[in-house]
């Protein structure tokens, strides 16, 4: 990080995030741990529907998306957020965090528009790094972080 790059919490102090997990217990722990890196707001979905609805309403910067979702999977929600015509912001980066670390799975969310992949379980430091990442994306999206990651399935 140069002189001139902002640091992690001025990154997140700027953003606005849904988090997209049908398990009540790990959206509130995920949450708390985001909340602790000093992200604007932080809006929870417990399904596709509810994430679509509040990416319809609300300006989001970033969204972290499970791919065990109920009804419709979160491969399905990618592809729904990046054709959609009715929602602020259908470009915003796509973090995926899931218990499913096969490569198989991480390409193909990557093809179908995530920006990078986090497995469960996954360390505070780890997502950091990726939220910082796709803050720099959300924030500055002519810089390299438009490029897929070298996504890592490990902690």
């Amino acid at each position: 990080m140069t002189a001139t790059s902002p640091n992690p919490t001025e990154l997140l102090g700027s953003i606005d995030l849904l988090i997209v997990e049908d398990s009540r217990y790990l959206a509130k722990l995920m949450r708390s741990i985001i909340r602790s890196f000093g992200v604007r707001s932080t809006l929870v979905a417990y399904n596709a529907f509810e994430a679509f609805e509040l990416l319809k309403n609300n300006h989001i910067d970033i969204v972290t998306v499970d791919l065990d979702l109920p009804e419709i999977s979160g491969i399905e929600l990618i592809q729904m957020i990046r054709r959609a015509n009715d929602i602020p912001n259908p470009d915003m980066p796509i973090l995926v965090i899931s218990g499913d670390r096969r490569r198989a799975t991480v390409e193909r969310v990557v093809q179908v528009g995530a920006n990078d992949y986090v497995a469960k379980p996954f360390s505070a430091d780890k997502l950091l790094t990726k939220l910082t990442r796709m803050a720099r994306l959300a924030l500055c999206p002519a810089t390299d972080a438009n490029e897929p990651a070298g996504v890592q399935t490990s902690r």
